[in-house]
């Protein structure tokens, strides 16, 4: 009986496996992109160091005219805004309100912009008093390189359901050629901050992955409570050349209720004599579930196996 509900189970997760992979397969590659979060002391001073290949890149940082960057490179070169522009390494400050016909909320922010970067670690330092105790994102992006990152969470605008898997896959690519080494991680976090569940994409071939070294990094999250939750995900890696590459992506999907019966794999079985000659005439079956049962209607097959 173990094995029949053991299989019902894998059914349906194939089923959900090749529904998330269709939707996957329309998503879009883009360079290399991540973001971090640097929060900002008592003092009002933070620090983050990231990877850059080489080539363009700009880091872009929301943060007011008067906040002091420091971007150190890994010749140990330390250049900041306050400095004379039209170096190899460029900061621009964008005032709030400089576009009015951009779309959605505009804050203050500076972008530095590095025509060709020098691969290795960079430092970037902010100070600024009126952000202590803050959390400020730095997003770094590459414009020249052939690697391309992607990603699929779920079943899209679709509500998903409480203690039901969510595919996630990751994409890697170095132009048209999938990146087999890469080392990619997902965590699930609902929007009051409480974590959920964190896991390692795989892309071995082995399920809930498809094929072995195509490029796709797939797992399998479980929200356990509705809300909004937030998904993300971290690619890591080195090039060809060697140098290390960082880059992120994410999705936000809602979580309702589950609403229908769902088999959690658990069972006790009993024999009853009805008769009292030491046979059994009844089999009853008592099994484990998740959902609003009392809200749904559901069916149970059972098939019994002779001895014989």
């Amino acid at each position: 009986m173990r094995n029949i509900t053991n299989l019902l189970l894998c059914m349906a997760m194939i089923a959900l496996l090749n529904s998330g992979n269709a939707a996957a397969s329309s998503i879009s590659l883009s360079p290399l992109q991540a973001q971090y979060g640097v929060t900002l002391e008592s003092g009002g001073q933070g620090a983050v160091t990231f990877p850059i290949i080489g080539g363009a890149v700009q880091i872009k940082v929301p943060a007011l005219a008067s906040t002091v960057l420091a971007l150190t490179t890994p010749s140990g070169t330390t250049v900041h805004n306050g400095g004379a522009s039209g170096g190899p390494i460029e900061f621009q400050f964008t005032p709030v309100n400089a576009d009015p016909d951009a779309l959605g909320p505009q804050q203050d922010s500076w972008l530095i912009s590095l025509p060709s970067a020098q691969p290795g670690e960079y430092t970037l330092e902010i100070t600024d008093a009126s952000y202590a105790g803050q959390l400020l994102p730095v997003s770094v992006r590459h414009l020249e390189t052939s690697l391309r990152t992607g990603a699929s969470v779920g079943s899209g605008q679709s509500a998903h359901k409480v203690g039901k898997p969510v595919v996630v896959a990751a994409f890697v690519f170095d132009g048209t050629n999938p990146v087999p080494d890469a080392t990619v991680t997902a965590s699930m976090t609902m929007a009051d901050g409480t974590p959920v569940a964190s896991v390692t994409l795989k892309d071995d071939g082995i399920t809930p992955d498809i094929t072995l070294g195509d490029g796709n990094y797939v797992a399998l999250l479980i929200p356990n409570t509705k809300g909004i939750a937030a998904v993300r995900i971290n690619i890591r890696g080195k090039t060809t050349t060697g140098h290390p590459y960082h880059a992120n992506q994410g999705a936000f999907i809602s979580v309702e209720n589950a609403d229908e019966l769902m088999l959690s794999g658990e069972f006790q079985d009993r024999g009853v004599d009805i008769d009292g000659d030491g046979l059994f005439d009844e089999l009853q079956l008592q099994f484990g579930y998740l959902g609003r049962f009392d809200q749904a209607s559901y069916g149970l097959q059972v098939i019994l196996e002779a001895s014989n």
